[in-house]
């Protein structure tokens, strides 16, 4: 659910897999993120032109069912308002295996996007429930990207993105590095890499806020300009 799913693993140090890791017999039906207007970030101040203002914002996006669509991405992004469809399941810590949609309009406008249509990757994300409705469904989480090792400090820096390798010797054992990002060798080493890695740089606050996209907008018009 973070900013850094976009770039489908230019930031380097990410777990991406050409084959899902865990099928739907493996999905955790009981685990619901609550359907409505998410925001990730704890300090998202106001929706202008488009775009988010406020410290640590990193969008807006909307969740039905099993789909999540970013409404509003970071300013800069070059991925601007992707959808995902994404399963959760439960490992003794949950985790949401993600998929990008790509459209075939979007294919036609863009090599790596028709690449990425035919061959889909999948990117993980560790997910530690903080709130719940009176349905038990999941109202806010701390939410972190799976990486390869402990971050180490930027090597390259792009437009919108930086490209940051693993410390050595960080690496738990069925994590094999695959350029600047790695791959796992099932599920069992995905949640272990989820427990390490929670309190690794670049976890953060995801909170749903509102039903519809309307009432955010209308709720944000009312706080004027930070």
């Amino acid at each position: 659910m973070l900013v850094m799913l976009i770039g489908l693993g230019s930031c380097g140090n990410q777990v991406i897999t050409d084959k899902p890791l865990y099928a739907k017999a493996g999905d955790a039906n009981s685990v619901r993120l609550r359907d409505g207007i998410w925001i990730g970030g704890d300090n998202c101040r106001q929706l202008h032109n488009g775009t988010l203002s406020g410290r640590d914002c990193q969008g807006v996006f909307r969740i039905a069912g099993r789909r999540l669509d970013f409404i509003v991405e970071e300013p800069g992004s070059r991925h601007p308002n992707p959808s995902f469809r994404y399963q959760i399941a439960d490992g003794g810590i949950l985790v949401a295996q993600a998929r990008l949609l790509v459209e075939p309009g979007e294919a036609a406008r863009s090599r790596e996007m028709a690449d990425l249509r035919r061959n889909p990757k999948y990117l993980y994300v560790g997910l530690r429930p903080l709130s719940k409705d009176e349905r038990g469904q999941i109202t806010a989480v701390k939410a972190w990207i799976l990486q390869c090792g402990v971050p180490g400090p930027i090597e390259r820096r792009y437009s919108d993105s930086v490209i940051r390798r693993p410390v050595a010797g960080t690496l738990l054992p069925g994590v094999t590095m695959v350029g600047d990002n790695c791959t796992v060798d099932g599920a069992t080493t995905l949640f272990a890499l989820a427990r390490a890695g929670e309190n690794w740089e670049g976890a953060m606050m995801v909170k749903w806020h509102f039903p519809r996209l309307e009432q955010f907008v209308k709720a944000q018009q009312g706080r004027g300009k930070p």
